[in-house]
């Protein structure tokens, strides 16, 4: 049906069933594609349903490759609420089938029910009946019937191979068919699965316990930004700074949270299964491989032709979950490292396709990421060559293997040890495998009529060593690769919040270490500069005194004959005329505004120094900075009020009490003059004025100079208790963050520890050096035979500190098996 041909449809009011069943189709492949995967699993129901499906082909196709021409969700659930009772409960029987068909109910397939009943009515009870009834009628896994012949195949090939050792290949093969691919197989997936339940039960408790402590501290935060707010004392300023500093640690508890409850998530989803993710560049080979794996063509699951960037396909082959990514490379796709991070989280093994005829460093960067999660990879070398011609083909039958097996100029040796440098630099160790096909081949084999030719091509392309490696790497290790996705991958991400916590922590650190510096720093200074400051002051006194001492004299000599009133009418007229106090005034005032300039600048230049380093710490408030030169006007000014203190010392020495005690006692010493010659009693008579006037003024010079000591030490005390209040508040709440950190911290680490502990039972367990039930809970709590577990993320490493002796082989195969240098030590008792 064309784009015309579906509006016809559904501009039209629907009465018939056929009308119903296309908008229910349409409605369910929009419910496929909410948990951002495209599963044939889901798409097999739905087509199912609707068997003339293809005449909506190309609107599925838009749907899936988010058309602007596809048919709005919206408009579809609208000509739905218009059917009959019975199709809408035929509808959700639909929907919830589909939902359900792979085990899980996703959080967005949730949100996209609720979406649905808020438009489509159906009674509570019916759905939930209905949704019981489909819930627990899921069958995740493809029956394979358990021949008792099974077993007794596999009895009598073990016994040959011990009877003949020089057929034990032979025997060790068919064995081997048996187990990987009939109900054995089936069994183990299942097996593999109730495992799984458990870890995944442990991580989900442990991640939910860090989920609940971000949470808390998320609180813990909002109630410190409320006490900053409530308290008496406001300061915007202050204000802003801790509120952004706090937003710095919410928002990345906030996307650790999320990224939490989205890693649960996509555990949950794969419990149930062994998950393979097929990686790799536009052209690599992955459809072929699909094609191949699944005996399928490209349109199997009605799928094949649509070129989208958008959507993960899965796929079940032998019971085993196939994560398809869209191609790495693609023209508007998704980066390498956005395709990795989707399907990471819920794969436990993943297979990087690439082509001996574009091995690029770029193509092998993104491993990185994948190797953060640690996450075992195998490489599959696709081979090109062109065989599609007859002739060349029939010169390749010739010797078909050659391709592999050659050591000419034309050997792939030359590919993997180019893929092996790569490896070794973005996956950081050699546990991985690169197994050489040729996916044309195998292809083109699907189509020989030829049996023989047939089967030639299909050796040749050495696919069955990659399926039968697969196989084997899940038939022998699935148990400890799924452990090690679901408990380890879960530390993994526990461990990614600690470091990003920890990294917030040493960050707060130093910015209360930086403060608690830069503000002793300014009190040192302060405090040095006090006595320089009172040395400037001083001196100005004494050199305007000087001057006013020298007119006292000249005073002295030439009024030495005035009586008191005359002298101190006169003296006063001499003082005011003169402007010393003017004089002297002015250049205190001055010295005073010199000083507080003084130490304006020095604590500017102490709040730019933290802005300066506060800027260039390790994340950024993506704002200004709030430490500015505003700060320092703000201490200056209306925090201290230093200028007021100025002016009230000059009204304390500015007054005629003040000067006027340079006029006292001038007529008592102007009262002797007997028995003194003329010459001597002048003399004396002006010395004794002259005395008298500089005991006034000592005395004023001692006034001034008080009152300098007072207000100085009062300024410099204001400044002290502004800068130590203001720097103090800012050290004290960011220590309470600091505080916060530092317990997320502390409780961290010990589930990060148990965990590595979990992983390590598992791995124990595997080996048989510890034997216990799937549930591993009991024995986490009650095993004492692991001492200790170091796990050195960074380097990917595990020192494991047990009563158990390893030998180096064991210990090789461990860190091959988990993809981790695994070490011991045994506790010599």
């Amino acid at each position: 049906m064309n784009r015309s041909e579906s509006n016809q449809v559904l501009e039209a009011p629907l009465r018939d069933d056929t009308s119903f069943k296309q908008v229910i189709t349409l409605i369910s492949i929009y419910i496929t594609i909410q948990d951002r995967i495209i599963d044939n699993k889901e798409l097999q129901i739905i087509y199912n349903y609707n068997s003339n499906w293809q005449e909506l082909q190309n609107e599925i196709n838009n749907i899936f490759s988010d058309s602007p021409d596809k048919i709005p969700f919206q408009k579809l659930i609208k000509e739905l609420a218009n059917a009959p009772k019975e199709i809408i409960h035929e509808a959700y029987q639909l929907f919830l089938e589909v939902i359900y068909s792979d085990g899980y109910y996703d959080k967005d397939e949730k949100e996209i029910i609720k979406k649905i009943r808020q438009e489509i009515h159906i009674d509570q009870a019916e759905f939930l009946q209905l949704e019981n009834k489909i819930a627990n009628n899921i069958k995740l896994y493809g029956e394979k019937e358990d021949k008792w012949s099974d077993d007794l195949k596999i009895g009598f090939y073990s016994f040959m191979e011990k009877l003949s050792p020089h057929k034990e290949n032979t025997f060790s093969q068919k064995k081997k068919e048996i187990l990987l691919n009939g109900s054995k197989f089936v069994k183990k997936i299942k097996e593999i699965s109730e495992y799984a339940h458990y870890d995944l039960t442990l991580a989900e408790q442990t991640v939910e316990k860090s989920s609940n402590r971000i949470s808390s501290l998320l609180d813990n935060l909002s109630s410190n930004v409320n006490k900053l707010q409530n308290a008496k004392r406001k300061d915007e300023d202050l204000n802003v700074f801790i509120d952004k500093l706090q937003k710095i640690v919410e928002e990345n508890a906030i996307e650790q949270l999320e990224e939490n409850i989205e890693v649960l998530n996509k555990k949950r989803r794969s419990v149930d299964y062994f998950t393979i993710s097929f990686l790799g560049r536009t052209k690599a080979g992955k459809s072929t491989l699909h094609s191949i794996i699944t005996k399928e063509g490209d349109d199997a699951i009605g799928v094949g032709k649509v070129r989208t960037t958008r959507f993960n396909r899965v796929y079940n082959w032998d019971n085993l979950r196939i994560i398809d990514t869209p191609g790495i490379g693609a023209p508007n796709g998704q980066s390498d490292v956005d395709i990795a991070a989707s399907i990471v989280d819920e794969s436990d093994l993943i297979c990087y396709v690439v082509t001996n005829d574009a091995i690029q460093e770029t193509e092998f960067s993104f491993l990185a990421e994948i190797k953060k999660k640690n996450k075992p990879v195998l490489i599959l070398l696709n081979v090109k060559e062109n065989i599609e011609n007859e002739r060349r083909r029939a010169l390749f039958l010739k010797d078909p293997l050659k391709w592999k097996n050659r050591t000419d100029n034309k050997t792939i040796q030359g590919h993997i040890d180019r893929i092996n440098e790569y490896m070794t630099k973005y996956y950081s160790n050699n546990f991985y495998k690169v197994i050489p096909v040729m996916l044309l081949a195998a292809k083109i084999s699907e189509n020989e009529s030829d049996e023989e030719t047939k089967e030639l091509l299909y050796t040749a392309s050495n696919i069955d060593e990659f399926l039968t490696n697969l196989k084997e790497s899940v038939f022998d290790n699935g148990h400890l690769r799924k452990s090690q996705n679901i408990i380890d991958g879960s530390n993994v991400r526990l461990n990614s919040i600690h470091e990003s916590f920890n990294e917030q922590q040493e960050t707060v650190t130093t910015i209360i270490k930086k403060l608690k510096k830069e503000r002793e720093s300014f009190l040192k200074f302060l405090d040095s500069s006090n006595p320089k400051y009172r040395k400037r002051l001083t001196g100005i006194v004494d050199t305007q005194l000087f001057k006013l001492k020298k007119l006292a004299k000249d005073f002295a000599i030439n009024n030495y004959e005035l009586n008191q009133r005359e002298a101190e009418i006169r003296w006063k007229t001499e003082l005011k005329n003169s402007g010393h106090q003017k004089v002297l005034d002015d250049k205190i005032k001055y010295e005073f505004e010199s000083i507080q300039s003084d130490i304006k600048n020095r604590l500017e230049e102490s709040l730019d120094n933290f802005q300066l380093f506060f800027n260039n710490i390790s994340f950024n408030l993506k704002t200004t900075s709030t430490f500015n030169s505003r700060r320092a006007t703000e201490i200056t000014g209306t925090l201290i009020g230093a200028a007021g203190s100025i002016i009230g010392f000059f009204g304390l020495v500015s007054n005629p009490v003040g000067w006027g005690i340079a006029a006292l006692g001038i007529v008592v010493m102007l009262s002797s003059r007997l028995f003194k010659s003329k010459d001597r009693r002048i003399k004396e008579a002006q010395e004794k004025v002259e005395e008298s006037l500089l005991k006034g003024i000592n005395q004023l010079e001692k006034q001034y100079k008080n009152a300098i000591t007072k207000e100085l030490n009062g300024m410099i005390k204001n400044y002290r208790k502004a800068v130590d209040s203001n720097m103090g508040d800012l050290i004290d709440n960011a220590s309470e963050i600091n505080k916060l950190l530092s317990n997320e911290l502390s409780s961290g680490k010990k589930q990060i520890d148990n965990l590595n502990k979990a992983i390590v039972l598992r791995v124990l367990q595997h080996t048989n050096h510890l034997k216990f039930e799937k549930d591993i809970f009991k024995t986490l709590k009650e095993d004492n035979s692991i001492l200790q577990v170091i796990r050195d993320f960074s380097s990917n490493k595990i020192t494991l500190s047990s009563n158990y002796k390893f030998n180096q082989k064991t210990i090789n195969t461990i860190s091959e098996l988990i993809q981790v240098d695994f070490q011991t030590t045994t506790n010599q008792k």
